[in-house]
């Protein structure tokens, strides 16, 4: 199974799923699949980059370990940001009926998956 196979398998299994993105910490995507063509990935995956180092700064200067996770929650979108490596995150994107508990989980599952086709 490819990178765009694992990430379609993620959307289909999560309702209110939008849009499942694997990109690097520079904001560029690896691979990405797409319900809603209203949704700009490419400038999604960048501003989930710069969210991602700034948490990973805020937790730096707190001394609070790494980070593992982001969660977005705003009028029009959940986002779930999860590391997959040093250098890879996931992100989710749901409407904001989606199922959040669903999301985290199939996240969760890919994780490794996605770490060994990367070869990580």
């Amino acid at each position: 199974m490819n990178l765009d196979d694992r990430l379609q398998e993620i959307l289909a299994n999560v309702d209110g799923a939008i849009a499942c993105t694997l990109c690097g910490l520079d904001g560029v995507g690896v691979a990405s699949v797409n319900k809603d063509p209203s949704f700009q990935v490419t400038a999604a995956e960048v501003e989930f980059a710069t969210m991602l180092r700034t948490a990973e700064k805020a937790a730096k200067n707190l001394e609070a370990g790494d980070v593992e996770e982001l969660l977005l929650i705003s009028e029009k979108l959940m986002v779930v940001i999860k590391r997959v490596s040093s250098d890879y995150y996931l992100s989710l994107a749901l409407s904001p009926d989606g199922n959040l508990g669903r999301a985290r989980f199939e996240i969760k599952r890919s994780i490794p998956k996605l770490a060994a086709e990367l070869s990580l």
